[in-house]
């Protein structure tokens, strides 16, 4: 309860946090299926990547609290490097 107004609070919820992704890399000009083992999975809905043109989708079906799958889509022009998936 808050206590100044007595009302109820809302409990506070845990950012989504991934711990190992598997398999860690993907090849260029294929679409990869990457199995992101953290906490707070549940309500993930979307992901992104700082490259552009590298595509992820969240797939519902495999969605627990600490597993999600994520397709991850990245073109044969892709530069080779490390890409960041948020």
């Amino acid at each position: 309860l808050d206590a100044d107004t007595g009302m109820p609070v809302a409990a506070a919820t845990k950012p989504p946090a991934a711990g190992k992704l598997t398999p860690d890399a993907a090849p260029r000009g294929k679409s990869t299926r990457i199995t992101v083992d953290g906490t707070a999975l549940a309500g993930v809905t979307a992901v992104a990547s700082d490259r552009p043109t590298v595509r992820a989708n969240v797939l519902d079906a495999d969605r627990t609290d600490t597993r999600a799958t994520v397709e991850l889509d990245v073109p044969a022009t892709e530069p080779a490097g490390v890409a960041q998936i948020t």
